[in-house]
């Protein structure tokens, strides 16, 4: 009696002490009446009809998802996956392995895991990942501090804390208490089970409704037990997908340290020794060759005179400009001398621009020499692709290629021109279309657009562009604090020698 007391008193606590009010308005009415339902059908020999009919309707209910778990078979894709939270500060190569392990994860999932096998599939999915960033190391599943494994095991914690909000129904209701009190209770389900077991035994008696009553649970057995596999699945493939986004997260030193503890870098202070103004988040860098406009761009974005224009090349030295566009934080626009074809200028245009949020590639539409803008380019590409910057996020980089009025025929100037459907009859918006593919094949950037800084005409995809600089901007300022994490662990060094000293001191002291 005891027992029974206290099963009744976990339902209540399960029910929020809704239990009696259910067990009165919907239990026993149903009950009631689905007894005389069944009495009545008995006496007037409908009952195997009635069977029947429900066999019918299960078939009818039950056929929209069987097929769509077919299809599922087949190799569709279900559309409503549960979505995985991943950095927007991942470099290219973070996403290649992103994307290695996302494969790697869905082909298991599909030939089928058992649960218990999770935690082992778990640890390989993590050895995968540390290969991928410490090849060489003999121990690279251990290659983190252990700050950063507490801020990996912190975030873990918030994710599943996440997923249990949104997919356990009443995870603030249930105590620790009441599980433990379930599972005592659980060989009362065993009972229960054997119970209908005997039932099944005393139905077969009569032959007919046993048949159609055990295809009517056969029926309802397939489409739950399939309906169970697929979720059963997805929160497989979520929980394997989550740990590789944790792990890329661990591996690459993106729990080095929070966020909110990083310093103004190196960079940031040495643009204000430039200038007398505030520093504003999104640093872009203007590069190009001489004369290709870059002063007359920054001119023009500032909608003032601040950067020096002269036939004769002037810009010789790193300047500093801010730039005020709608939409957006105020810019800095860092004016770089013009490509000439020193190397040693080179290499400094490299460190500006790896320390850049945004690049604005300058080119003249009219001047067919390039050999200067692929090497450097190809230079930029080769330090992102060495092994200690491989997870540093590069800028965005927007090619402008300036002066398309100049084009042939020259003396025709009538913007705006539609480049993606020019016909021979418009020869100028055909020269602008040639001339972007042109470029754009040859430096491969992210985005192209061709401009004109021509006052006397009329200036040309100026707008455009400063729409292009919002749509960017949140990259941009992913990119930046990519920029500062690395540039805070470079310097951590010094920062450790200082804690060393100072616990030394107070160890002494002692």
């Amino acid at each position: 009696m005891r027992q029974i007391k206290n099963s009744l008193n976990l339902l209540d606590r399960l029910s929020n002490a809704l239990l009696p009010f259910i067990g009165i308005l919907i239990i026993i009415p149903v009950l009631l009446l689905s007894l005389l339902g069944i009495y009545y059908l008995y006496v007037e020999s409908y009952l195997l009809y009635f069977l029947a009919f429900l066999v019918v309707v299960s078939l009818l209910v039950a056929m929209p998802f069987l097929l769509r778990k077919k299809r599922s078979n087949i190799g569709e894709k279900p559309q409503d996956e549960i979505s995985i939270e991943i950095s927007p500060q991942w470099s290219d190569f973070d996403h290649q392995n992103w994307g290695k392990l996302e494969k790697i994860i869905d082909e298991r999932v599909a030939e089928g895991i058992e649960w218990n096998m999770m935690q082992a599939y778990a640890l390989k999915i993590i050895s995968e990942t540390a290969s991928c960033y410490h090849p060489e190391n003999l121990e690279k599943e251990l290659a983190f501090t252990a700050s950063e494994l507490l801020l990996a095991l912190e975030e873990v914690s918030r994710r599943y804390r996440d997923y249990m909000q949104e997919y356990i129904p009443f995870e603030n209701k249930i105590k620790l208490s009441l599980i433990m009190q379930g599972n005592a209770h659980k060989e009362k389900l065993t009972f229960v089970k054997h119970s209908y077991d005997l039932y099944r035994i005393f139905r077969l008696m009569n032959l007919p409704m046993a048949a159609l009553s055990e295809l009517r649970g056969k029926l309802t057995e397939v489409l739950f037990d399939n309906v169970s596999n697929t979720l059963q699945d997805k929160i497989k493939r979520a929980v394997l997908k989550d740990l590789a986004s944790v792990s890329i997260d661990l591996y690459r030193g993106h729990f080095k340290m929070k966020e909110s503890e990083l310093r103004e870098s190196k960079i940031s202070i040495e643009d204000k020794s430039n200038q007398a103004v505030d520093i504003e988040p999104l640093r872009v860098v203007v590069v190009g060759q001489v004369s290709a406009g870059k002063s007359s761009l920054i001119n023009i974005l500032n909608e003032k005179m601040v950067a020096e224009v002269n036939i004769v090349p002037s810009t010789d030295q790193v300047t500093v400009h801010e730039c005020k566009i709608d939409g957006v934080d105020v810019l800095k626009l860092i004016d770089l001398p013009g490509l000439n074809g020193d190397l040693k200028l080179e290499e400094n245009m490299i460190e500006q621009m790896s320390q850049s949020d945004l690049v604005l590639w300058v080119l003249k539409a009219n001047q067919s020499a390039r050999k200067l803008d692929v090497q450097l380019k190809k230079k930029f590409d080769v330090f992102y692709q060495k092994n200690e910057n491989r997870s540093k996020k590069r800028p965005t980089i927007i090619t402008l290629v300036n002066q398309v009025d100049k084009l042939p025929p020259a003396n025709e100037w009538n913007p705006p021109y539609d480049l993606a459907n020019c016909t021979a009859v418009d020869k100028k918006a055909c020269t602008i279309r040639d001339a972007l593919k042109y470029n754009k094949e040859l430096l491969e950037p992210d985005y192209i657009l061709p401009i004109s800084l021509n006052k006397d005409l009329s200036l040309y995809n100026i707008e455009l562009l400063k729409e292009h600089i919002q749509k960017v901007y949140d990259d941009g300022i992913s990119t930046q604090l990519n920029r500062r994490k690395y540039e805070h662990s470079g310097n951590g060094l010094g920062k450790s020698a200082k804690k060393l000293f100072k616990g030394a001191q107070k160890f002494y002291s002692l």
